[in-house]
């Protein structure tokens, strides 16, 4: 249906994974490079992994001012979430780490 925005599944009611989904904010929408679980894809990294890569300043740097360059480069989110947001976004991307393989 043209013009009718995507609804998120009933089953989803943490609001830190819609906003990861892109069903908060059409314009956040981080499972469209680092997939629909966050394990990455061609365009982006598998973020399960974040948390023993990084703190967590260093992840909501991250996700405000973009990481890299170039096309594949992580675009800065700093005027689409407000702090409330990341917080949000910060907790569900903890909810999903993993261990990290040796």
């Amino acid at each position: 249906m043209i013009g009718c925005e995507a609804k998120p599944p009933a089953d989803i009611a943490d609001p830190g994974q819609l906003l990861f989904l892109g069903f908060v904010k059409k314009e956040v929408n981080c499972a469209r490079c680092h997939g629909q679980n966050g394990a990455g894809g061609p365009e982006a990294p598998d973020i399960r992994t974040v948390f023993a890569k990084y703190d967590e300043e260093v992840v909501v740097e991250i996700i405000e001012v973009g990481k890299g360059e170039g096309p594949d480069a992580m675009p800065s989110f700093e005027t689409q979430l407000n702090e409330e947001e990341v917080d949000l976004l910060l907790k569900f991307l903890k909810s999903i780490q993993i261990e990290l393989e040796p």
